[in-house]
C-alpha cells in the first residue's frame, strides 16, 4: 500500500470541535467525558480522603458503607445491652474493637462516653469525673460531650456519703440458665494453667456440653473463671459436685481457689457490679 494513503476513517476524522458541525451529540458526549476524567482526576489528587474520592475508585463504596454503618449499630447495640446489665469490663472491651474496626463512625462519641461510664463503674466517682472530662473535651459540640458536661457537674455537686454496704437482691430462678464461677487471688496462680486444667476437666467429663472457659479481673487483687454455659441449675450444680469431687485434673485449681459457686445471668451481673464473694456465698449456701 502507498505511505501516502490513509484509510478513510483516519483521513476524514475530526480534528477538532468545529469539524464536528451538526454533530451535536458526539460533540457532547466527547466533552463530557474530558471534564469527568478532568474533575475526577483533581478530586483524587485534591481530596483523596474525601467520599467522591472513594466513589471513583471503588464504585460499591456508598454499599459498602451502608454495610459497614449497619454493622457498626448492631456493635453499639450489643455493648449498650452490656453496659446495661453491669458487664462493665465487656463494656470496656467491646468499645476498644469499636474504634479499630469503625474509626470513623459517627457512632465514636457514643463508644467514648459508654465507655468513660462503665471505666466509672468500677473504679469510683472520681474516676468517672476523669473518664467524662475528656469525652466533654474532645466531643464538646456533640449529644455526648455535653451529656458529659452535665453529669460532671451533678458528680461534682455531691456530697460524700458512707460507702454502703447493702448486699444486691439476688434471686433465685429455677428456669434461668446459668455459670460456674471459680475465684482466685491473683498472686497466688498461673492463669494460664488453671484455664488450661478447666478446660481438660470439662473436655474429658462434660464434652457433650461444650461448655467454655473465661477469665475476668474482679478487682486489682482477685481474678475469677467462668465455665458456661449451663441450661439450669441443676446442671450447674451436678457441674459443681463434680469439680468439688476430682483433685486429679484440677490440681493447682483445687489447691489455689478462694471460692466456688454458680450463679443465674441475672445474679451474675449483679455480682459482678458488686463483687462480693462473701456476701454472694452466703446466699447462694441460703438459696439453692
Amino acid at each position: 500500500m502507498n505511505k501516502n494513503t490513509k484509510v478513510l476513517a483516519l483521513k476524514y476524522r475530526p480534528q477538532t470541535f468545529d469539524d464536528l458541525i451538526g454533530q451535536d451529540i458526539v460533540a457532547e458526549t466527547i466533552l463530557n467525558s474530558i471534564k469527568a476524567n478532568k474533575y475526577k482526576n483533581i478530586i483524587l489528587k485534591e481530596y483523596p480522603n474525601s467520599d467522591y474520592a472513594k466513589l471513583i475508585l471503588n464504585p460499591n463504596y456508598l454499599k459498602d458503607l451502608a454495610a459497614q454503618k449497619a454493622e457498626a449499630d448492631l456493635f453499639y447495640e450489643k455493648t449498650y445491652g452490656y453496659y446495661k446489665r453491669g458487664f462493665y469490663q465487656q463494656t470496656r472491651s467491646n468499645c476498644a474493637e469499636a474504634y479499630t474496626n469503625y474509626p470513623e463512625s459517627p457512632l465514636i462519641p457514643k463508644f467514648k462516653l459508654l465507655e468513660a461510664l462503665s471505666q466509672g463503674r468500677d473504679a469510683g466517682k472520681d474516676s468517672t469525673i476523669r473518664a467524662l472530662s475528656v469525652v466533654a473535651t474532645s466531643y464538646r459540640d456533640s449529644e455526648e460531650g455535653k451529656y458529659a458536661v452535665q453529669i460532671i457537674q451533678l458528680l461534682s455537686s455531691e456530697k460524700p456519703e458512707e460507702e454502703s454496704l447493702k448486699i444486691p437482691e439476688y434471686k433465685y430462678d429455677p428456669g434461668s440458665a446459668h455459670v460456674f464461677a471459680v475465684v482466685f487471688k491473683k498472686g497466688d496462680i498461673q492463669a494460664a494453667k488453671i484455664k488450661i486444667e478447666l478446660s481438660n476437666f470439662n473436655a474429658a467429663y462434660f464434652r457433650m456440653d461444650r461448655l467454655k472457659v473465661q477469665q475476668l479481673e474482679l478487682d486489682k487483687e482477685t481474678t475469677m473463671f467462668t465455665v458456661k454455659q449451663f441450661a439450669s441449675p441443676e446442671k450447674a450444680l451436678s457441674y459443681m459436685s463434680a469439680f468439688e469431687q476430682n483433685k486429679t485434673k484440677l490440681k493447682q485449681t483445687a489447691e489455689k481457689k478462694q471460692a466456688f459457686f454458680p450463679l443465674s445471668y441475672d445474679n451474675y451481673a449483679l455480682f459482678f457490679k458488686d463483687k462480693g464473694v462473701e456476701a454472694y456465698q452466703q446466699w447462694f449456701e441460703e438459696n439453692y
